[in-house]
């Protein structure tokens, strides 16, 4: 199942992988509880990361949760 595959698996840059792991974000399931709102307030997370999130997300044929949480 796609939700329980590792953030590592998605073949994230270097940077947006690091970010996501120095944020405690290891599973696509843990990624998609973030709404991009949250993502871009966690350190070392900027918009070049939450653009290729999406981009992965997308292929996958899922996307980040909706709204502010």
């Amino acid at each position: 199942e796609a939700t329980k595959k590792s953030v590592e698996e998605l073949d994230f840059s270097t940077r947006t992988l690091n970010a996501l792991l120095d944020n405690n974000i290891k599973t696509v399931g843990g990624l998609l509880r973030k709404s991009e709102k949250t993502l871009s307030e966690l350190e070392g997370m900027g918009d070049v990361a939450i653009k290729e999130i999406k981009r992965k997300l997308k292929k996958l044929g899922l996307e980040l949760k909706a709204g502010e949480e």
